[in-house]
């Protein structure tokens, strides 16, 4: 089960939006790791629902970059990050940024914060998306993740994601 937060503003502060999400996957942690760091297992699953993700480039060190085409053709939805900190198997945090000029949050830099905890041969999930710009993007964000989860349960599971 999804656990869902967001973030609360306190009094006279400007709210910025952030999404955090929890899921316990039936995987040992260095398994899910791998899902997330090694380029031809992200490839397999990363994409909310039926929409595939082309990993164009992929530089997994802290200050490495990487590149990410979500969709196809007319549809197709760029993104790129940069990886701030890689501590394997716990904690892995990346910018975030799409770069669609017509997406309506194109170039703004946002932060994916992983955390990975063993419970015995599974693995709790945390990820906080930070730096959202809208509550709307952070309603859209934490619909495409949980789709994400999704297929990362399916990948972790043995079926296509």
């Amino acid at each position: 089960m999804d656990q869902v937060a967001t973030s609360e503003a306190a009094a006279g502060a400007i709210e910025v939006p952030m999404l955090e999400l929890k899921r316990v996957f039936d995987a040992p942690v260095e398994r899910v790791w791998k899902a997330w760091t090694d380029r031809e297992a992200l490839a397999q699953w990363m994409g909310p629902g039926e929409v595939q993700v082309t990993v164009e480039d992929w530089n997994l060190e802290p200050g490495g970059r990487f590149y990410w085409i979500f969709g196809e053709s007319d549809g197709a939805e760029p993104l790129e990050g940069e990886f701030v900190e890689i501590v394997e198997p716990e904690r892995l945090a990346f910018t975030w940024t799409w770069r669609r000029p017509d997406n309506n949050v194109a170039n703004i830099t946002m932060l994916v914060e992983l955390t990975f905890k063993a419970q015995g041969d599974a693995t709790e999930l945390t990820l906080v998306h930070s730096k959202l710009p809208t509550p709307l993007a952070r309603e859209r964000h934490g619909e495409g993740w949980l789709g994400c989860f999704d297929c990362l349960e399916a990948h972790l599971a043995g079926s296509p994601a």
